[in-house]
């Protein structure tokens, strides 16, 4: 059977029509973002205003830290905008509900 989880995410899937195939998949970097339009759908449900925000970090490690390479604002960006496309969100009124915020951590 399935879980909670699951349904909400099967709800959500169908409400927006987006693809079964990227979301509802642990092994992709959307899996994450589909979680979180989940609670977001079900607070705007409810009746709660909501957004969703994104905080990501730009010069968050060390140069020589290779294993934790911090991206630029650019590549955030541009991250973002595959996931966004690979989810099925660009360009919908979902996508205006997500913000992002880039933190530069050098300034």
């Amino acid at each position: 059977s399935k879980s909670n989880n699951d349904l909400a995410m099967l709800k959500l899937i169908e409400k927006y029509n987006l693809s079964k195939e990227v979301l509802f998949n642990w092994n992709t970097e959307t899996y994450q973002l589909a979680n979180r339009l989940v609670s977001l759908d079900f607070l705007l449900e409810h009746g709660i205003k909501a957004k969703l925000v994104y905080v990501l970090f730009e010069n968050g490690y060390e140069l020589n830290a290779t294993k934790n390479e911090s991206l630029t604002k650019a590549q955030w960006e541009k991250v973002i905008n595959e996931e966004f496309i690979k989810a099925g969100i660009k360009g919908t009124g979902l996508e205006k509900l997500v913000s992002i915020c880039i933190i530069n951590c050098k300034k």
